[in-house]
């Protein structure tokens, strides 16, 4: 074996293992509600299906800025820009993974009585579900920022640091998962991977100047809040009319919820505007080349 297979599979293996261990967390958690009670297995494996979909929204930003990301990384002269793509790559899935996250969250029941709620599914099985997609919340936005803090790291041949960051995640995990689930159950199982993978995000984010010293993490944070700030704003309109236009039928549900959500979206790209997030700021940029106008 030659030194440039053997050097190319070292810079897999770490890449590999960060990989298989955040998705052990997960499996990690139908095994353990495989003790629990009768039912525990599905309730769980009923609200990944909704969150683990949710990867598919996400795919596009993620292919899209990691040959960005890694042309900059390797160009000396474009660490400022390099920090910048990652800033803006950053927003843009924040804004993406938390609004959704918001919604299902708020939603929960609606969407989990449309999905699953026939047959022997019965009400009081959709409650349980609703409540663990919420405890899952935290999941749901921060896996797919977890993914692509992990491709920074990787663009800058940094792979052992990200998957440092995926053990701690892990290990953490597994503790909590032991601890809450003698509390809270099935409920406890969601929460401790929702904890697990925000403390992966948290250092990855945090040790973000190591890969660029022209990432700052209060700036990051300042981002964090304008964003949840912006979706929180917009979800409140949303909620209060669809205390008015509530409905039980399978086809109102599906009208519901899709007019709440387009409604809920728009406001979203209006306040990202208004805000001036580097999201809003882009959108901005198209309207003005695309209608021919400034907007003041």
């Amino acid at each position: 074996m030659n030194s440039y297979v053997r050097g190319y599979i070292a810079f897999l293996a770490p890449i590999f293992v960060g990989r298989l261990l955040m998705r052990l967390i997960k499996i990690s958690d139908v095994f353990l509600a495989s003790f629990m009670e009768e039912g525990a297995v599905s309730y769980l494996s009923y609200a990944t299906r909704i969150t683990g979909n949710l990867d598919q929204l996400y795919v596009g930003i993620l292919v899209v800025y990691f040959p960005i990301i890694s042309q900059r990384a390797n160009d000396s002269e474009q660490q400022k820009g390099h920090a910048d793509t990652i800033f803006e790559g950053f927003e843009l899935l924040f804004l993406a993974s938390f609004s959704v996250a918001l919604f299902l969250t708020v939603f929960a029941p609606d969407i989990v009585r449309l999905l699953f709620q026939r047959g022997a599914f019965l009400p009081k099985d959709t409650a349980v579900v609703a409540n663990i997609l919420r405890f899952y919340s935290l999941m749901m936005v921060c896996a797919p920022l977890g993914s692509y803090f992990a491709n920074a790291y990787y663009s800058s041949h940094q792979p052992r640091r990200a998957t440092y960051y995926s053990v701690i995640a892990s290990v953490l995990n597994v503790v909590l998962n032991v601890i809450f689930f003698i509390f809270w159950g099935v409920y406890g199982i969601a929460a401790a991977s929702s904890l697990a993978f925000l403390t992966g995000f948290f250092l990855q984010s945090y040790n973000l100047h190591k890969v660029n010293e022209n990432i700052i993490f209060s700036s990051m944070l300042w981002g964090i809040e304008k964003i949840c700030f912006v979706a929180c704003l917009s979800m409140l309109p949303v909620y209060l009319l669809s205390i008015h236009i509530n409905t039980e039928t399978t086809v109102g549900t599906l009208w519901q919820l899709g007019i709440l959500f387009a409604l809920y979206g728009i406001g979203i790209l209006l306040l990202t505007i208004l805000f001036r997030l580097r999201t809003g700021l882009r959108l901005r940029t198209f309207l003005e080349e695309t209608l021919g106008k400034r907007f003041k």
